[in-house]
């Protein structure tokens, strides 16, 4: 919400997100309350970026490269930033980040896929690669267990596969109607906003005063500071969302689906197909997978495996372009931890069409693919991108073969 297209991140050293600002910050609040940060004092530069070949391709051709770098103006946060041990951040220890809203076209189809198929992908890939040491036991070569020997690469036994951090398992477990939009179901009654954001407002005489004003209700005890406080941890609160319409929400959030592919029998989308799979990009980028049974696993148990409401696909080929693993890239200015599922590329050649933008990356710093495919070869503080082997590769086409690299998500859309 902080953004049209953008959520702010906050976190401390340690890349961990601040507790009282939760996962999503938010940039606007309802009278008398006020919102966890001030949008107005948020100031975003774009600054240009040379890359280690100055910009330019051996052929002559140049390129522009820009990052974004955010600060936090004084005033800007309400209350004080406070991480997960309710230890104070101070804000000139903090980082701050920026991450685009993430597409979520085909879901559901992502959702088939077999986990042991994934498995078996970081099982692959894991034997040559370095992978993320939270999921990926790096010296074992083996996956990393928690303490009741689930994998830690599983949530409630499915394997995670949403999101730039991986920390979503399955589209129906749908987080983000409570997460971001903080909309109420009988099964989720409480606020998602944390509790220090309710300290703060109990604590602002300019909320306290006019609380019974605006929400007579909430009077309780005549202590408006301690009715705020209650309010915050109410585990009671009227439901928003009846039971119907999310069953409407989740038929349909599950079955967005992706366009047809295009233009897939030019000369120029084969070749350049052929080419994205020999300079390497196909390596994160897999091209396909095949769905399972496609049995819904629902972990708040609202949907049987087998119902009829829900939209399935199971025995599907889909071409989504993801391994669907993390790797590093060292970017400037990288997104928190600098680890970042490989997104998938269908979908993108309507981008400019329906969104009026070719932006890419995790904070649409590249604005269009030439700019994507080189942000990924950094060499950054800490290594050097996992991606860094395949650029080389790219920079050693011509002109014209980087062209009909560049024009496969652009024209083909699927590349299927």
């Amino acid at each position: 919400m902080a953004f049209s297209r953008y959520i702010l991140m906050i976190t401390d050293e340690n890349d961990i997100v601040v507790q009282s600002f939760g996962w999503v910050a938010m940039g606007q609040a309802t009278a008398p309350f006020k919102p966890q940060f001030d949008e107005k004092k948020v100031d975003i530069a774009w600054n240009e970026y040379t890359d280690q070949w100055g910009n330019q391709f051996p052929d002559g051709e140049k390129y522009s490269l820009i990052y974004t770098e955010v600060t936090l103006k004084p005033g800007c946060i309400y209350g004080k930033l406070i991480d997960k041990w309710g230890n104070e951040v101070p804000l000139s220890k903090a980082k701050v980040r920026l991450e685009s809203s993430i597409g979520f076209i085909g879901s559901g189809l992502i959702d088939a896929i077999p986990d042991e198929d994934i498995l078996d992908q970081y099982r692959s890939e894991g034997k040559h690669a370095t992978l993320n040491p939270q999921f990926w036991d790096n010296t074992a070569k083996d996956f990393v267990k928690n303490t009741d020997g689930t994998l830690a690469v599983e949530n409630g036994g499915i394997v995670y596969k949403f999101d730039y951090a991986l920390d979503r398992a399955s589209v129906m477990s749908d987080a983000s109607l409570w997460e971001v939009q903080n909309v109420t179901r009988d099964d989720f009654r409480s606020h998602y906003i944390p509790k220090e954001y309710w300290q703060f407002a109990a604590a602002d005489p300019d909320v306290t005063s006019k609380s019974y004003q605006y929400y007579p209700q909430w009077n309780k005890t005549g202590d408006p500071a301690k009715d705020i406080i209650a309010f915050g941890k109410a585990t009671d609160l009227p439901v928003e969302m009846k039971e119907s319409d999310y069953v409407n929400y989740m038929v349909w959030h599950r079955g967005v689906g992706i366009p047809a592919a295009r233009n897939t029998l030019t000369a120029d989308f084969k070749k350049g197909k052929e080419l994205f799979t020999q300079i390497g990009c196909a390596s994160c980028h897999r091209p396909s997978w095949t769905t399972g049974e496609d049995k819904i696993r629902d972990p708040y148990g609202r949907f049987s495996a087998e119902d009829t409401r829900m939209v399935r696909y199971p025995k599907q080929k889909i071409w989504p372009y993801s391994d669907f693993v993390q790797h590093r890239l060292f970017m400037k200015n990288d997104l928190r931890t600098g680890w970042c599922k490989t997104a998938p590329l269908w979908g993108r050649g309507l981008q400019s069409l329906c969104a009026g933008h070719s932006d890419r990356l995790h904070d649409c710093r590249a604005r269009n693919t030439l700019e994507a495919i080189m942000w990924h070869g950094c060499i950054g503080e800490g290594g050097q991108s996992d991606a860094l082997w395949a650029v080389k590769n790219f920079r050693n086409l011509t002109k014209e073969q980087r062209q009909l690299v560049i024009k496969l998500p652009v024209g083909g859309i699927n590349l299927s």
